[in-house]
């Protein structure tokens, strides 16, 4: 019988929004643990002021102040596993700093006994060196008999499971998937420049990307064509973009960020895929969608980052749409969920670190087709 994921001893690396929310919206895990009932017993981030002040600030709300009494800050992951012995460690930090052999963080997370949960995206090194680092983490994952688990959401999403149930027994023809930002919501430097964040297909469009793979199969990364808007500071230029929240003339030119872009691309199955990007919206929500095509069967996924994620569906030789919402669905919560009763036997791991892999190396392709055109 599985154990109570309660008071599960979890430490949390980056204490930005990721693992404590922000600007962009309610994604963030440190309020889905304490809704799980976990034990955060420390969290890692050089600028441990800042980090402190995330704990003070949870532990002051009294009906969640017991999960974060004995929280440790600490400015070095190895001092934290050493002292702290997690029993699992969330990682949500840039991705220039992790998932690579100058930033191992997850090789030395594993080596400590601790099981992993990492955020998307994987890294931003080349592709060779994610994946041979990958087989890394797979070895030492079979061999310390841990769980591993990267926060691809969607994947745990209800609407996803919709999807799936309807598509059985049909073969996708083809995919689209829309995403635009609101650019003028996200504060992060880190994310105004490809130098740290990969660029917007790697770092955010990668949802896409993934559900993708995950609902239709592996692509065929050589017929990958995509095209892009490059970055403008000149006003009246189509890439200049009028509030940027940051000052982007001190990111080199090359590392500016796009504006928009455009992606083609053949699955292995024949089915084809297409993913328009944008960061171009200036409010709140985002604007996102998904469309899935086969013989007898057209599926709309309208707003999934919505508190309703909705479908629209036509099926068969009728004209009539179904639609079918997903009211309340909390993907992160449980995604976490999933993660922490793996770690105790039973849990629903849907994306594996070599899995995401092969999702690193589709948005890798997209942005440096772009890059070269």
């Amino acid at each position: 019988m599985a154990q109570p994921i309660a008071g599960t001893r979890v430490a949390l690396v980056g204490a930005g929004a990721v693992n404590f929310g922000g600007a962009e919206g309610p994604w963030d895990h440190a309020s889905r643990l304490e809704k799980l009932g976990a034990n955060i017993v420390a969290v890692v981030d050089p600028l441990v002021e800042k980090a402190q002040q995330r704990v003070d600030q949870r532990r002051a709300n009294k009906d969640f102040a017991h999960i974060w009494a004995n929280t440790e800050v600490y400015a070095d992951i190895q001092e934290m596993l050493d002292t702290c012995k997690p029993t699992a460690v969330f990682i949500g930090v840039p991705p220039s700093y992790h998932g690579c052999y100058k930033y191992p963080l997850e090789l030395q997370v594993l080596r400590a006994g601790a099981h992993l949960f990492l955020e998307k995206p994987l890294s931003n090194s080349p592709v060779d060196e994610v994946t041979k680092y990958a087989a890394e983490v797979e070895a030492l994952r079979t061999e310390k008999k841990l769980v591993v688990s990267v926060g691809y959401m969607f994947r745990y999403s209800l609407f996803g499971e919709k999807i799936k149930e309807l598509l059985k027994g049909k073969q996708v023809v083809c995919l689209t998937a829309r995403y635009n930002c609101t650019y003028a919501a996200i504060p992060s430097p880190f994310w105004w420049n490809s130098a740290h964040c990969g660029g917007p297909i790697v770092e955010q469009a990668t949802h896409f990307a993934d559900i993708s793979r995950y609902l239709v199969g592996e692509v065929d990364l050589d017929t990958v064509y995509s095209r892009s808007v490059k970055a403008s500071l000149t006003p009246g230029d189509i890439g200049y973009l009028e509030k940027v929240p940051v000052d982007e003339t001190v990111v080199p030119e090359v590392n500016r960020v796009p504006r928009a872009h455009v992606a083609n691309w053949s699955f292995k199955s024949g089915a084809l895929g297409n993913l328009v990007h944008g960061a171009l919206l200036q409010g709140e929500a985002y604007d996102a969608s998904l469309e899935i095509m086969a013989d007898g069967l057209r599926i709309g996924v309208v707003k999934p980052y919505s508190e309703t994620p909705t479908l629209k569906v036509l099926k068969g030789d009728s004209d009539e749409e179904l639609t079918f919402e997903f009211p309340g669905d909390d993907m992160y919560l449980t995604e976490d969920r999933e993660f922490l009763k793996a770690i105790h036997g039973e849990g629903d791991i849907r994306c594996q670190y070599q899995d995401a892999v092969n999702t690193y190396a589709l948005t890798c392709k997209i942005r440096d087709v772009a890059l070269a055109n």
